[in-house]
């Protein structure tokens, strides 16, 4: 009879007459035992379940391989792994399930355990089956484990199984989260039909590492073959839109979500928000959120960071008071409050959050710290900033580069080359944003050997690539020293359609040192660019002047007067 209620479903109606016959002392079967725990795997009724291990001990079924399966499912699901792993080494005849039930349970909660216990199984001669697999692949969920992916693959394959719809798809799954998206295309090009959770697993794929087009080009596909999608599918796609250049796809998956019946629920709400803000549409954001019957604490991080990245820190603060009536925040909560008083206009009441989050004990966590930093950085309050530094309990490389620009800002390069020896006493690597104050500071100081120095550094003991600001730091830096030929050249290298401020910048300093031909050449450059840009004619015209070239100078101006009148853009 218990099978029969396992069958369809009703697990309490198991646990009951369990509790009956142990009271009118019926004597029970192996059978009796497995479908009175998987009813309590079911309803993770923990307690039930030790209490049947005691009964199980009692009645002579605990060496019974498929009772202490079923003992081993149930100790896992309730989130019990030492209990589950115990009886698992205790058991004298492992069979392929005991294994599966086990390396999947670990699947879900240590990764490195369960390739471990895979191992061991080989090395024991028991051959996985398809399942084993499939459970093992779960446990492949980054980037860093891409190499394990293809060597379980291979075995698979060695092993001279099927690869099945279960492993085709648990491959592709594991390389997509991976991020071997060619990979995963592959098995899913090998599997025999396509339903909504393999498009899922793809989709997310793309979308997770940065292949929006192709996550919402498989989308289309996947509508156009009638599937119908999920929660877990929106959610994914829509992270895909944050290629898109418009709102025009997101407005699309708008209107399908409304359509499907799914705008009320708290993960795609949550993630259409989301989609929003990027495109700065907070009217469209704070609609959403006030339409969501349920709100998660992420749904109300997302609308603090809406306002945060709008700049409304009061509506920030407003919108935070009506969070503590509802919900309790989180740590993102603080980081958002922090965020929006990153202007000296807002440091007092940044001090004040800070005071709550000390008084709450949250003072300690890494994230925090780091945004609390960064905070009185922005505010320009560089001696709060190190006072919250030394007092880290981890000292990340976002909290020295906040310190670092924090000194940049003020020209202090002192204090800037002070910080950046000793993040390399820490054994840390410096990124490419402690680099580009690294610079500035230096051009700031006119300090022109010490930022070539820098910046070689960057490039050759640190592979850091340079960016379009840190060629705009060496342009200037050389420019302030007087080598205007290496600073043309550098800008030369550099992407005409990006770079209108260097060659801004040497044009300037080409009046101070008196370089008519190179500013020419700056000036020519900027036409090409932009010939409504304003300053390009008064920086020229100066120059000219500078040098007593009157005739040149009012040329300049007469080309000034026509740029004028064709661009109603003109500044």
């Amino acid at each position: 009879m218990t099978g029969g209620y396992i069958l369809y479903g009703d697990a309490y109606e198991v646990v009951y007459l369990f509790s009956q016959m142990l009271k009118e002392n019926v004597r029970l079967n192996h059978v009796s035992f497995l479908n009175a725990l998987k009813a309590c795997s079911k309803l993770l009724h923990v307690e039930g379940g030790k209490l049947l291990h005691g009964n199980i001990i009692e009645s002579g079924f605990d060496l019974n391989c498929p009772v202490c399966n079923a003992l081993i499912d149930m100790y896992l699901k309730c989130g019990l792994v030492d209990d589950a792993y115990t009886i698992f080494k205790k058991l004298l005849s492992r069979d392929v399930v005991s294994w599966n039930t086990m390396i999947s349970g670990l699947s879900q909660a240590n990764s490195m355990e369960a390739l471990y216990l895979f191992e061991q199984m080989q090395r024991e001669g028991k051959k996985p089956d398809n399942y084993t697999y499939a459970s093992i692949l779960k446990a492949c969920l980054t980037s860093e484990a891409a190499d394990q992916v293809r060597l379980i693959h291979v075995v698979a394959v060695g092993d001279s199984l099927e690869l099945d719809n279960i492993i085709l798809s648990s491959l592709m799954d594991a390389y997509a989260k991976c991020g071997h998206l060619q990979d995963a295309l592959k098995m899913w090009e090998r599997l025999p039909r396509y339903d909504v959770v393999s498009y899922n697993s793809l989709i997310a794929g793309y979308a997770q590492h940065g292949h929006g087009e192709e996550a919402l080009r498989l989308f289309v596909r996947m509508l156009e073959e009638g599937n119908k999608p999920n929660e877990a599918t929106l959610v994914s796609v829509l992270k895909g839109c944050s290629c898109a250049t418009d709102t025009h796809q997101v407005t699309s998956i708008h209107s399908l979500i409304v359509r499907s019946g799914f705008e009320l629920e708290v993960d795609v709400g949550t993630s259409l928000m989301n989609s929003y803000i990027k495109f700065g549409k907070i009217k469209q954001v704070y609609k959403i959120f006030d339409d969501m019957a349920l709100k998660s604490v992420v749904t109300w991080n997302v609308l603090l960071n809406g306002f945060v990245q709008d700049g409304r820190t009061e509506d920030v603060f407003r919108v935070f008071q009506q969070m503590l009536e509802e919900t309790e925040p989180d740590n993102l909560s603080f980081m958002n409050l922090l965020k929006a008083c990153s202007h000296k206009i807002w440091l007092e009441r940044g001090k004040r959050v800070h005071c709550y989050i000390v008084e709450n004990g949250l003072g300690h966590d890494d994230k925090i710290g780091n945004t609390l930093v960064e905070m009185y950085v922005k505010c320009e309050d560089v001696e709060d900033a190190r006072l919250v530094f030394v007092q880290l309990q981890k000292q990340t490389i976002v909290a020295w580069t906040s310190m670092i620009a924090g000194y940049a800002l003020q020209g202090n390069y002192e204090e800037v080359a002070y910080l950046i020896d000793a993040v390399q006493k820490e054994g840390l690597k410096l990124d490419d944003i402690a680099y580009i104050y690294l610079l500035s500071a230096c051009s700031r100081k006119g300090l022109l050997m010490d930022g070539v120095k820098h910046f070689t550094s960057m490039l050759k003991e640190y592979g850091i690539n340079p960016e379009l600001e840190h060629f705009t730091c060496m342009v200037d830096l050389l420019s302030r020293g007087g080598r205007l030929t290496d600073a043309e050249f550098i800008l030369k290298c550099m992407p005409s359609e990006f770079n209108i401020l260097g060659w801004v910048s040497l044009l300037n300093s080409c009046k101070t040192h008196g370089k008519v031909e190179i500013g020419r050449r700056c000036f020519d450059h900027i036409m090409l660019i932009d010939s409504s840009f304003a300053p390009a004619y008064t920086l020229m015209s100066n120059l000219y002047i500078s040098l007593g070239m009157l005739e040149e100078a009012n040329a300049i101006q007469e080309m000034k007067k026509h740029a004028q009148m064709g661009s109603k853009y003109f500044t």
